[in-house]
């Protein structure tokens, strides 16, 4: 749903859904491949962003690029798939989260996000517009794939109320024995993020007041 501040200038309400995933056995890294993690998650995003169209109007033409930018609350929850179910990896506390005295805690599964990015609008007639555009989600949090920092001590982890489970997604690695504590499990120095490409209809109702049906959304995985 958006609203026109101007010739040029638009102001949007959004929701995007989708997935995203992830798996160590089809990286080209060595440390990746050892590692052998995997992930997927839904995720669904409010947000609101202002755009900015290259033309005031078209006066003979067909298109109009534009740029946007703006803000949003996302919620999401990594999932791994273990002995043929889905296991939510957030209240196992993989990386120690719920071993007792850890000042962190674990990770918040409602977020914030800086969305950014551009598109297309084809004219079909008055009324009527067609819009591609692609956009990347820039985020707070470096836990979209449950992975983020160290491996904890495997023996406080299991001490934990689900730390048998917790022990056996925490490190799905080729490599006999439990890491150390303090073992590199994943980069906490770049946060994660997502890009979506979708195609949407743009229909003017009158005024300034005007709905958007987007579909065809599609989400890539994030970089562990």
């Amino acid at each position: 749903i958006g609203y026109s501040l101007s010739n040029r200038l638009d102001l949007t309400a959004n929701y995007y859904w989708g997935s995203i995933a992830g798996a160590d056995s089809l990286s080209s890294q060595p440390f990746n491949r050892k590692r052998n993690l995997s992930f997927k998650s839904l995720i669904s995003e409010v947000s609101l962003r202002l755009e900015l169209k290259m033309f005031r109007g078209y006066k003979g033409r067909t298109i109009n690029p534009f740029i946007y930018g703006g803000g949003g609350v996302f919620f999401y929850n990594p999932k791994a798939e273990f002995q043929g179910k889905n296991i939510a990896l957030q209240p196992l506390g993989t990386e120690g989260q719920t071993i007792p005295g850890n000042e962190t805690g674990v990770y918040e599964l409602t977020q914030g996000s800086v969305v950014l990015g551009m598109g297309i609008y084809f004219r079909v007639n008055e009324n009527l517009k067609i819009k591609v555009d692609a956009g990347t989600h820039i985020t707070f949090t470096d836990y979209l794939d449950d992975v983020s920092g160290t491996f904890p001590d495997s023996i406080k982890l299991a001490g934990t109320s689900q730390g048998e489970l917790a022990l056996q997604l925490s490190d799905r690695g080729n490599v006999p024995g439990y890491p150390r504590e303090g073992a590199v499990r994943g980069n906490p120095d770049a946060n994660d993020g997502w890009i979506h490409f979708g195609v949407g209809i743009h229909y003017n109702l009158g005024g300034d007041m005007r709905f958007r049906s987007l579909f065809g959304k599609k989400a890539s995985c994030p970089a562990y």
